[in-house]
């Protein structure tokens, strides 16, 4: 350790110069004793001796410490540089930076033992001034320190070290303390930040993070990466310096030319290297070689056990990013703005993150996005936790008021893209001197858009690979039987290596699919995002109630039905992703969804589900069906929580059943070319759903009054026995053709004389035959049990005119089809693989039967239905029924006194047909061609027909079926002359 020099018997002069060249380890007099290994600057004392009145001894004072230090930096100018290093003189080892360090570590370690001490052996003027002397000296040092940083050509001269200076600099940042002997103290950096501050300092941080960042960009998170962020957080710790990094000519990329592309970001951004630390197998394929190498034999601990150490080093990064980010941000509102700026450009430059498909070499890497969601999500803490009592600080005009995003492409929730624009422009124009956004706004804001491009595509890969998975496997397994039929072959080798090739596939998307989920489902990062989609729900749900009181206050009913133009012109996105969110979360592991924002979350769906003009997608919508579905499924797998809140929350209570009834209609037209098989899978969910929560009474209530007061109620029904009828018939023909396949392989003789051809084709029919009969029948079982429960609990709309022997028609066909003469094709090998259980479905259909039995009306449509009814099919049910104990005799009972009612009134319809056998064509209906009882004529196209028949039509078309003009069951003119000519003659022909 140096010691101050004693100062007994010293001129002022004579100290300066003893403490100057023990700190810049130099001389002016050649072959001094007292200061061996000191550098004698011969040309520089050659220089002053030339400019001595009086030769005198040469002393290294404070007014020549200038010239002293640029001497020493230059002192192999014109020098021969090849001759060995002498040993005496160890700092010519060393290049500019580093011997400016150590002089200043030196002249730093001399300050502090002379103000520590001198005070007791030095007068306070000497001591005042040889500590303005070594402030002086070190002023100087951090100078031309600064200098070699941001000119690092300029002091090649200075020794033998052939390391750049900036090389060097961050290898210190890098492999040192900064207290130990070779780091570089955090008070030399507050020096060069109130040396260069407003004077270059912009250039020089640019300069020490832009390499940091080009070492770091050389490693990986299986290499030391850690130092590289302690570095950066060591220097952004300084306020200077990290406001000169955000004002930094490289912060968004090189000074000169366009802002960089989206893949360029990682690589040409002071930020860039830092945020691509990678745990995603794209980027950094070392994850899977080292943690998923050889799944196949690894068990499950070790998998968990990869999957906890691949999480606790991703979270390292998330949190020293953060650190680094928050700094920046509080670092000053320029800062602040630079780093929302840089997020900005993020989002601008990725939007093709978004698509369905997307080429990763054209977008940023999946761990870049997600750090900076990460980040984002931490810095929106502060107002997304607790009582939510910031939401009103989230501008619902901010996209009129900032130049941040750009969301003129997006589609909105239910603007067009004109409508939104002008909206917004009003906005300005209305609010000319509106402020700028706050900082929640745009934290809140980029937030949304980040997890856009991150988290949510994250999700939708996990889901895509979950599939394409069983499928390779179910193709390798098929490879793998048919191997005894090519071994041998000469086609065996190339067989054998597109197994392996296969095989190697497999392995490795498993691999890439574990570590994905490791990523996206860290349960840290959930609870943040959980947290910020139940504040970005809240704050819909806000901009939806009218009174802008929610939650402080409860939202009241009914909602106006047009949504408000600020949430009608935001990005669909807002809604879809808080869906997507929670949909991953309930399809992987429902345990991960937060109990704290689950009241929130069902809110949010039933308003959103019950308001149909607030999103004009009805996908979205059907994904909020959806996310309820997969809440009343986590049900029967023991996590009751989610499933539970639909019974608990008073909006669904009220409002969640007669959405979706309502929905089950709507969705009939999702205006998609796919829209016919689409809403099979939708109304599946529905019908789930509803299958759960008709178990509550308040449930049950809403579902009855529905079904009574609401004129949709029956146009409900009818689309439900469409269903029915489509469904059953698909299901059970398809069986039947599964039947006819299984028969014709059963004969092992005939089947293999057929052609490898026809055998090949048959086999393709059969599986796709049972993946078709699986999923219709699937369908099927909901909605017969969804008709079962609806004609049990509210019948009112299937005893309608327009409904009744429709469905006695459907059930009437359907219970032949079970039991009638062709009953025997349905009968396959393995029929629950199918999901096809014939007693309970015949079960089922009965139940219809008898829960509409005492309706007169019912049983005369059942009698009228000539082509299906018979009561031979009735009976035989029964006995099946009451073999299997499927009915108790008390049903049995009643079906058979069911049956007398119907045969009964098939004979009174017999006998009133046989009346009328010559009724006149212009008292028939022109579509059924029976008899009208209560005619109506068509306003646009004048055609008279019956009542029951035009509601029945309207009930699936809104048009006239005579000229397809638009048409509502209101407009129709009763034909009152008609009617009563027809009674008339229903009056004579019964006398």
């Amino acid at each position: 350790m140096a010691d101050s020099p004693k100062p007994a018997g010293k001129s002022a002069a004579e100290w300066q110069d003893q403490a100057l060249s023990r700190i810049l380890h130099v001389t002016l007099e050649e072959g001094n004793p007292k200061r061996p290994g000191r550098l004698y600057l011969a040309d520089l004392a050659q220089e002053l001796r030339a400019a001595q009145p009086v030769p005198a001894p040469l002393l290294i004072t404070e007014d020549r410490i200038d010239e002293v230090i640029l001497a020493r930096l230059t002192f192999l100018a014109n020098k021969d540089r090849s001759r060995p290093q002498d040993p005496v003189y160890p700092d010519l080892h060393l290049n500019a930076f580093d011997y400016l360090l150590e002089c200043w570590k030196r002249c730093q370690e001399i300050a502090q033992n002379m103000a520590q001490r001198g005070a007791a052996t030095l007068e306070p003027a000497t001591l005042q001034a040889r500590l303005a002397t070594l402030d002086k000296c070190a002023d100087l040092l951090v100078s031309y320190a600064g200098i070699t940083i941001t000119m690092p050509d300029m002091f090649v001269d200075c020794g033998f070290s052939e390391i750049p200076v900036i090389e060097s600099l961050v290898n210190r940042l890098l492999r040192e303390d900064p207290t130990s002997a070779s780091g570089i103290p955090t008070a030399f950096w507050e020096k060069v930040s109130r040396r260069f501050d407003g004077d270059g300092l912009d250039d020089l941080v640019d300069a020490v993070v832009a390499e940091l960042g080009k070492q770091l960009a050389k490693v990986t998170i299986f290499d030391d990466f850690r130092s590289h962020l302690r570095a950066l957080a060591e220097l952004t710790g300084h306020p200077a310096l990290a406001r000169a990094l955000t004002a930094a000519p490289s912060w968004l990329g090189p000074a000169e030319g366009p802002a960089p592309e989206a893949p360029q970001l990682a690589s040409t951004t002071l930020l860039g290297p830092f945020f691509n630390l990678s745990g995603f197998p794209r980027e950094v394929p070392q994850v899977i070689t080292t943690y998923f190498a050889d799944l196949s034999h690894q068990d499950t601990a070790s998998t968990q056990a990869a999957v906890t150490t691949l999480r606790s080093t991703v979270d390292y990064v998330f949190e020293a990013l953060f650190q680094i980010t928050n700094t920046l941000i509080r670092a000053g509102t320029g800062p602040r703005a630079q780093v929302l700026q840089y997020v900005a450009h993020v989002v601008q430059v990725n939007r093709g993150r978004a698509k369905m498909q997307v080429d990763p070499r054209t977008v940023s890497g999946d761990g870049f996005l997600l750090n900076w969601a990460v980040v984002l999500l931490r810095l929106c803490e502060p107002f997304m936790t607790g009582r939510l009592t910031k939401l009103d600080r989230i501008d619902p005009y901010y996209f009129a008021f900032t130049d941040l995003l750009d969301v003129r492409e997006a589609t909105r929730l239910r603007a067009s893209e004109p409508d939104a624009a002008a909206y917004l422009e009003r906005q300005r124009t209305e609010h000319p001197d509106a402020a700028p956004p706050n900082f929640i706004s745009d934290a809140f804001y980029l937030t949304f858009a980040v997890l856009h491009l991150s988290l949510i595509p994250n999700f939708a890969a996990i889901e895509r690979l979950a599939r394409d998975i069983p499928r390779l496997r179910e193709h390798l397994d098929q490879l793998r039987s048919q191997r005894a039929g090519w071994q041998g072959t000469p086609a065996a080798m190339m067989n054998e290596r597109v197994l392996q090739r296969h095989s190697a596939e497999y392995d490795r998307l498993r691999a890439v699919l574990i570590a994905t989920e490791a990523q996206a489902f860290n349960p840290a990062v959930l609870a943040l995002g959980a947290q910020f989609y139940t504040l970005a729900m809240t704050w819909l749900l806000r901009l939806a109630d009218p009174a802008t009181a929610y939650p402080a206050s409860p939202l009241t009913f009914p909602l106006p039905e047009e949504p408000p133009t600020s949430l009608a012109c935001l990005p669909e996105y807002f809604v879809e992703d808080a869906t997507e969110f929670y949909l991953a979360l309930l399809r992987y592991d429902p345990s991960l969804v937060p109990a704290a924002g689950l009241e929130t979350l069902v809110t949010f769906l039933v308003v959103f589900l019950r308001q149909a003009a607030y999103l004009q997608n009805p996908y979205l919508r059907a994904k909020l069906v959806e996310v309820l579905y997969y809440m009343t499924l986590d049900q029967q797998r023991g996590y009751s929580d989610a499933a539970l809140t639909l019974t608990a929350t008073p909006v669904a209570l009220e409002h969640l059943a007669p959405a979706l009834l309502r929905f089950y209609v709507e969705v009939e037209r999702t205006g998609a070319s796919s829209q016919f098989y689409d809403k099979f899978n939708i109304r599946y969910h529905i019908a789930q759903v509803l299958k759960f929560i008709r178990q509550h009474p308040s449930h049950k209530a809403q579902i009855q009054r529905f079904c009574r007061e609401s004129d949709v109620a029956v146009r409900c029904v009818n689309l439900l026995m469409n269903d029915t009828t489509y469904l059953l018939d698909e299901s059970l023909s398809t069986l039947t053709e599964i039947r006819n396949i299984q028969n014709e392989m059963g004969d092992a003789e005939a089947w293999a004389a057929r052609d490898e051809t026809h055998r090949q084709e048959r086999a393709a029919q059969l599986a796709e035959g049972e993946r078709k009969a699986g999923s219709y029948m699937a369908l099927a079982n909901e909605t017969v049990a969804l008709l079962r429960f609806l004609t049990q609990e509210a019948p009112w709309p299937f005893l309608t005119p327009e409904i009744v022997e429709r469905l006695a028609a459907m059930l009437n066909y359907n219970l032949q089809t079970m039991v009638g003469p062709r009953c025997t094709e349905l009968k396959v090998r393995d029929p629950e693989r199918y999901r096809f259980q014939p007693r309970v479905l015949l079960s089922h259909l009965i139940d219809v039967y008898l829960c509409l039995a005492d309706d007169a009306g019912f049983v005369r449509a059942v009698a009228a239905d000539e082509r299906s009814y018979s009561r031979a099919w009735f009976d035989k049910a029964a006995r099946i029924l009451d073999r299997f104990g499927l009915k108790s005799p008390t049903d049995l009972d009643k079906l058979h006194a069911f049956v007398d009612r119907v045969e009964a009134a098939a004979q009174e319809h017999q006998r009133v047909d046989e009346g009328i056998e010559d009724i006149p064509d212009e008292f028939l209906d022109p579509v059924m061609f029976t008899p009208m009882t209560d005619p109506v004529i068509l306003p646009s196209s004048r055609v008279t027909i019956d009542r029951s028949t035009i509601k029945s039509h309207l009930l699936s078309d809104g048009t006239d079926p005579f000229n397809r003009h638009p048409l509502k069951i209101e407009d129709v003119i009763p034909n009152d002359e008609l009617r009563e000519r027809i009674q008339k003659y229903r009056e004579s022909k019964q006398q």
